[in-house]
């Protein structure tokens, strides 16, 4: 069994790890201090295709498996937690 990741999980996972680091990572600690939820963050998420990416199509999601997915959730939360201290970065 082949466990590969394809192009598409690649350039996900890469998207992912990005908007991580120059996003999320600089400000994580501050929201977690102040309790504040980042709209604006969220927002450029939401088009660069990394939030809710498990929607199916027909729901207005992009559709693709959790085999697609779950690499770049898992990059995302890693790379997080390991730069900031924070628990989740999905």
């Amino acid at each position: 069994m082949d466990f590969s990741i394809t192009e598409e999980q690649r350039q996900l996972v890469e998207t992912a790890r990005k908007f991580t680091r120059e996003r999320i990572i600089p400000v994580a600690q501050k929201l977690d201090e102040h309790g504040t939820f980042p709209i604006d963050i969220c927002k450029e998420g939401w088009e660069l295709g990394l939030m809710n990416v498990e929607i199916p199509s027909e729901y207005g999601g992009l559709g693709p498996s959790p085999a697609t997915t779950s690499p770049a959730c898992r990059s995302s939360s890693a790379e997080a937690r390991s730069r900031s201290g924070t628990t989740s970065a999905c």
